[in-house]
């Protein structure tokens, strides 16, 4: 297995795993791809080189007492759907986080669908 940032023929794949995974609508999905998505934020896990599970780890600034901090924003988590629950979103997240922190990041974001998803890896609802 290969944790690694996607490459910029990837693009496409990234839209599938994000219209697999959640309800959102054509053009919300269009919107992000068009404006938010960058291939530098697209982490992936392939597993015998296929693409198993991915996130978008988002540039993402938090102000706080006249600070600002860099952080990220976590979004799209999700594995294909022949994948799920093998573990392969785990070792993802787990290799993110470990990446942040070994950049001193102080926060890491998301906005979870269950939040108690996130709760082993000391992810907080508030």
């Amino acid at each position: 297995m290969k944790v690694r940032y996607a490459k910029k023929n990837e693009k496409e794949i990234a839209i599938k795993f994000w219209k697999d995974s959640f309800k959102d609508s054509e053009e919300q999905i269009k919107f992000y791809f068009d404006n938010i998505y960058n291939e530098k934020n697209y982490l992936v896990l392939e597993d015998n080189s296929k693409i198993v599970s991915s996130l978008h780890e988002n540039d993402y600034i938090f102000n706080f007492n006249n600070e600002s901090i860099k952080s990220k924003y976590i979004v799209g988590v999700s594995s294909h759907i022949t994948m799920r629950n093998k573990g392969y979103m785990s070792k993802l997240l787990i290799s993110m986080l470990e990446n942040s922190k070994k950049k001193n990041m102080p926060f890491v974001f998301l906005t979870p669908i269950n939040p108690k998803i996130y709760r082993k890896f000391d992810f907080e609802y508030f």
